[in-house]
C-alpha cells in the first residue's frame, strides 16, 4: 500500500509525493476530485487512475514546453512526444487540448512559415511547400496558405539580389550565370524566374543597364 508523505504545488501542477518516492505530478482539477491528502493511502485503481492523470499532466507539460522554443505543426509535435515515450491516447487528448486553446493550428502554422521563408527571399516555391509536406502538413492547406500569401510567384527584386549575391562569390570562375541557375533552382525557385534573372545577370556581365524588375 502507498501512501501519501507530501503535497507540492508548483504553478499548475499538483506533485504528490508517496511514501515509496514516487511522485505523481496533477492538475489542480485532478487533485481537488480525487481530494487528495497527506497520508491519503493510494492503491489498486485508484493508483492507476492518479498515474494515469499524472502522465496526461506531464504530456500536456512538454507539450507546451515544446511549444515555447516555435510554433509547431500537429505532426511535428505528435512526432515529439510519442518520441518522449506517452501512450497514443495520451498523445491524442493532449494535441485535441492544444487544438482547442488555439495552441496547435496547421493552417496558422503553415502560413508563419511561408511568410517567413518568403522574408528572407531564399527559397523558391517549391522548397517550401516540401518543407511543409516533411511537417505533415496536408496538400490542400498548403496549396491555399501558399495562395493567400502569395508564394505562388518569388520576389523579383529579392531573387536577383539573391542571383547576384551568388554570382559575385563566383568571380574568377567558368560558367558563373550557368553556375548561379543550378543554384536557384537547388533553392526551389522556379524555371521562368530563374530564367528571367540568369538573362539579367547576362545583361549586366555584358555591359548593360539592369532591366527593371
Amino acid at each position: 500500500m502507498l501512501c501519501v508523505v507530501k503535497i507540492f504545488f508548483k504553478d499548475s501542477i499538483v506533485s504528490v509525493e508517496l511514501d515509496n518516492g514516487e511522485f505523481l505530478n496533477l492538475s489542480y482539477d485532478a487533485y481537488s476530485q480525487y481530494k487528495i491528502s497527506s497520508g491519503m493511502n493510494i492503491q489498486g485503481d485508484l493508483y492507476s487512475e492518479l498515474y494515469e492523470e499524472s502522465r496526461k499532466t506531464e504530456c500536456k507539460d512538454k507539450a507546451f514546453k515544446y511549444l515555447t522554443m516555435r510554433a509547431r505543426s500537429v505532426d511535428e509535435m505528435e512526432k515529439y512526444l510519442k518520441k518522449k515515450k506517452f501512450s497514443e491516447s495520451q498523445v491524442a487528448e493532449t494535441v485535441e487540448y492544444l487544438k482547442e486553446k488555439g495552441c496547435l493550428d496547421d493552417r496558422e502554422f503553415s502560413r508563419g512559415f511561408v511568410k517567413s521563408k518568403m522574408k528572407s527571399g531564399k527559397y523558391g516555391a517549391d522548397i517550401i511547400i516540401r518543407d511543409l509536406y516533411r511537417k505533415g502538413i496536408d496538400r490542400k492547406t498548403i496549396g491555399r496558405v501558399m495562395r493567400e500569401c502569395g508564394a505562388d510567384a518569388p520576389d523579383m527584386e529579392k531573387l536577383y539580389e539573391l542571383a547576384l549575391k551568388k554570382y559575385n562569390s563566383l568571380e574568377g570562375r567558368d560558367n558563373r550565370v550557368a553556375k548561379v541557375g543550378n543554384y536557384l533552382r537547388g533553392r526551389g525557385f522556379d524555371y521562368y524566374s530563374i530564367k528571367k534573372v540568369l538573362r539579367m545577370l547576362a545583361d549586366r556581365d555584358s555591359g548593360d543597364n539592369r532591366d527593371e524588375i
